[in-house]
C-alpha cells in the first residue's frame, strides 16, 4: 500500500503547483472513496462546495483539497490547486490494469543497444529505439513507439500514440 507521501510524490509533478502534505505523510492508503463514505485507510477529495459539509466528519485518512479548505480538514490534507484532477491521477495508482507477460513479443522490434528489464513487457508491433532504457515492470503496449535514448521508468505503462498526448 502506498503512503500519503508516496502518493504526493507520484502525482506532484503532474499538477500545477505540486502537492503540499499537511499531516502524516507516512499514513498508508488502501483505496479511494467519496468524501461522505470514506473510511480509515482511504483517500478522498473535496472538489465542490456542495461537499464541504462532509469534510469535518470524513472518515478518510487523507483528503485532496484546495488551500482554502485545508484548515477545516480533520485528517491529513494534500493541498493542491485542482483536487478533482489530483484525484484522477491518484485513481490511476489504484487501477487494476491487466498486465502482459514479461518479455519481448516476437512481433516487437527492439534495437540491440536498448536495455529492457527482464520484468518489462513489450507488446506486439511495439518499437524500442537504440539506447532506450525500459525499467522494471514497465508495460509497453502493442504498436507503441519508444524513441532512441528514451528512458521509461519502473512501473510505467505506455500505450500506442502516446506522443500525441504530449503538448
Amino acid at each position: 500500500m502506498p503512503t500519503v507521501g508516496e502518493i504526493a510524490e507520484a502525482i506532484g509533478g503532474k499538477l500545477a503547483g505540486g502537492v503540499d502534505v499537511r499531516g502524516d505523510s507516512g499514513t498508508e492508503i488502501s483505496g479511494l472513496a467519496p468524501i461522505d463514505t470514506a473510511q480509515a485507510g482511504q483517500i478522498t477529495h473535496l472538489s465542490g462546495r456542495a461537499y464541504r459539509r462532509f469534510l469535518p466528519d470524513t472518515g478518510a485518512s487523507a483528503v485532496l483539497l484546495r488551500e482554502d479548505d485545508a484548515d477545516a480538514c480533520p485528517t491529513t490534507a494534500l493541498v493542491v490547486a485542482n483536487p478533482y484532477l489530483a484525484f484522477a491521477y491518484v485513481s490511476q495508482l489504484f487501477a487494476d490494469r491487466p498486465r502482459g507477460p514479461a518479455g519481448v513479443h516476437p512481433a516487437a522490434s527492439v534495437a540491440g543497444s536498448a536495455a529492457v528489464h527482464p520484468s518489462a513487457a513489450v507488446g506486439a508491433g511495439a518499437v524500442v529505439g537504440a539506447d532506450a532504457s525500459i525499467g522494471a515492470n514497465v508495460q509497453i503496449g502493442a504498436n507503441a513507439f519508444v524513441g532512441e535514448r528514451t528512458e521509461i521508468g519502473a512501473d510505467s505503462l505506455l500505450y500506442r500514440r502516446a506522443p500525441d498526448l504530449v503538448k
